[in-house]
C-alpha cells in the first residue's frame, strides 16, 4: 500500500518535472528565436532564414588592386571591361544553352565550358529549365597569372536570378560564377586543345610570342585591337 503510494508520488512529481523543463525549454527557444530570428516558431525562422540566403548576394574578394598593374605591365593593351563583359556574355550564353539543350552556342569557348553545359543538362534528366530576371551584382578580377605560354585571368561574378526546373515554383537564387580566359602566345606548350587558341599577325600571319606585344616583330603592324580579342574563355565554374 505505501509502496504504491510512493511510486504514485513519484510519477507525478516525474510528470511535474518533465512539464517544467518543457515550458522553461519553450520559454528560452522562444526568447532565442524572437530575438536572433524575430520569430515565433521554428518553422517560420527556417522559413525567414531560407528568405535571407535567397536575398544575400554571394560575396567575394575583388583583387583587382593587386594584379591589375600586373596585367597592364604585361598587356598595356588589355581592356578589362570588355574582359569582364565577354564573362559576363559568357555565362548568359551558358543559361542559355541550358534552358535551350544546345551547346552549339558555345562554341566559340573551350571544350571545358561545353562540357560544363552538358553536364547541367543531363543533371537536369530531361526536365525544362529556365533562368530569368538575370541581374549581376558585382563582376570582378579576382586573379591573373602568367607564364611562357601566355596568361590566365579570372573575373568572378555574383548575380542572381529566378531558376525553375520542371513543374517546380520559380525560385529566387543567389549564385556566384567563376569564368577563366587564356591568352595563349605558345599553343604547341599549351596544349592540344587550344589549337583554335594563338594570336597570330593579321598583316603577315607570324605568330606572336611576347606578353603583350604591341607591334609584330615581323613585320611592324599594329596588334593593339588583337590583344583584346586573343583572349579566349577556358573554362567556367560556379562556387
Amino acid at each position: 500500500m505505501i509502496a504504491g503510494i510512493v511510486l504514485t508520488i513519484s510519477l507525478i512529481v516525474l510528470i511535474l518535472l518533465i512539464l517544467i523543463i518543457f515550458f522553461v525549454v519553450r520559454i528560452k527557444l522562444k526568447r532565442f528565436l524572437g530575438e536572433y530570428f524575430d520569430s515565433s516558431t521554428i518553422k517560420e525562422a527556417f522559413r525567414k532564414s531560407e528568405l535571407q540566403v535567397e536575398q544575400t548576394p554571394k560575396s567575394f574578394s575583388s583583387m583587382e588592386d593587386v594584379y591589375l598593374k600586373q596585367m597592364k605591365r604585361d598587356f598595356p593593351e588589355v581592356n578589362l571591361s570588355e574582359l569582364k563583359s565577354k564573362s559576363e556574355a559568357c555565362i548568359l550564353d551558358l543559361f542559355h544553352s541550358v534552358e535551350n539543350k544546345d551547346t552549339s552556342k558555345l562554341k566559340k569557348y573551350s571544350s571545358k565550358v561545353i562540357s560544363y553545359a552538358e553536364k547541367m543538362i543531363e543533371d537536369s534528366k530531361g526536365k525544362e529549365v529556365s533562368y530569368d530576371n538575370i541581374k549581376f551584382h558585382k563582376t570582378a578580377l579576382t586573379n591573373y597569372k602568367h607564364d611562357s605560354t601566355g596568361g590566365t585571368v579570372t573575373i568572378t561574378s555574383s548575380l542572381q536570378y529566378n531558376y525553375k526546373i520542371g513543374d517546380k515554383l520559380p525560385k529566387k537564387t543567389q549564385d556566384r560564377i567563376r569564368v577563366e580566359s587564356v591568352y595563349v602566345l605558345d599553343k604547341e606548350k599549351y596544349g592540344e586543345n587550344t589549337k583554335s587558341v594563338g594570336v597570330n599577325c593579321p598583316n603577315c600571319g607570324a605568330p606572336v610570342k611576347s606578353l603583350g606585344a604591341k607591334k609584330c616583330n615581323h613585320c611592324g603592324t599594329a596588334l593593339g585591337i588583337l590583344v583584346s580579342n586573343a583572349w579566349i574563355v577556358d573554362n567556367i565554374i560556379q562556387y
